[in-house]
């Protein structure tokens, strides 16, 4: 086991593909370290500074990453699945095709991260700050967003199913043809968001608000149209992308 007070910092961050499992790390200076390919499973890496950081590819599952600074760091391709990111800063992290699965990001500040075809399978996501985030064809599946923070981010083609967005901020979100069944919706904001072929179908979205969203093409069973108009009436109604008052019939 690896312990930064012993440990050279300048061979730490020439450890490309080399071991650090169960290494700790804890408060240590990595900023710009390359790390890529490094297994670091288990690490203790809370606090540390991993800005502007290499860790494409990199192992870190079951890490703490709790306040970690992350920020401008590359992450594509890496592992975190089951790691603790609570209240770590991802501000402009590259983290595409990477695996989150069941990891804890309570209150994670991600804002204009590039996500794209990343998972996110049941991870804890609440009051995650993801404004102008990136997240095309990524995968939420039954992932806890409740009071996320997800203004104008891109969720194009992404998996929302059983997703918990309750109160969410969705305010001109780009939702395209993104998979939203089965999903918790309650109270969520979607003022001005892109539903464009969306599959709404079993969500509930109770008290939700889509005033002036685009749903042309998204895909609704009978009986959430009425729930639908009663959410779009608040302050205008939602509309095609054409810009006319959408038709429910």
């Amino acid at each position: 086991m690896i312990n930064i007070k012993n440990f050279n910092e300048k061979i730490i961050k020439k450890v490309n593909g080399n071991s650090l499992v169960g290494a700790k790390l804890n408060r240590a200076n990595l900023i710009g370290a390359e790390l890529r390919n490094a297994v670091m499973t288990r690490s203790n890496l809370r606090y540390a500074n991993l800005s502007y950081s290499n860790l494409i590819r990199a192992d870190l599952t079951g890490s703490d990453l709790t306040k970690a600074n992350l920020q401008r760091t590359i992450l594509g391709g890496a592992n975190l699945t089951r790691c603790d990111l609570t209240g770590a800063n991802l501000y402009f992290v590259k983290i595409e095709l990477s695996c989150l699965n069941n990891a804890d990001m309570n209150k994670v500040f991600m804002k204009y991260a590039e996500a794209g075809a990343s998972t996110f399978l049941y991870t804890n996501m609440y009051r995650v700050n993801a404004e102008f985030a990136n997240f095309t064809n990524s995968i939420f599946e039954g992932a806890n967003l409740k009071s996320a923070i997800l203004f104008s981010t891109k969720l194009v083609g992404a998996n929302l199913s059983r997703a918990n967005l309750n109160c969410a901020d969705l305010t001109y979100a780009d939702l395209t043809n993104a998979d939203l069944r089965n999903a918790d919706l309650t109270n969520a904001d979607f003022t001005n968001a892109d539903l464009t072929g969306a599959d709404l179908r079993g969500s509930n979205y109770c008290d939700a608000i889509l005033a002036g969203a685009i749903l042309t093409g998204a895909i609704f069973t009978a009986d959430q149209i009425r729930a639908v108009q009663s959410s779009t009436r608040r302050n205008r109604p939602a509309r095609n992308a054409e810009g006319e008052d959408f038709d429910f019939v």
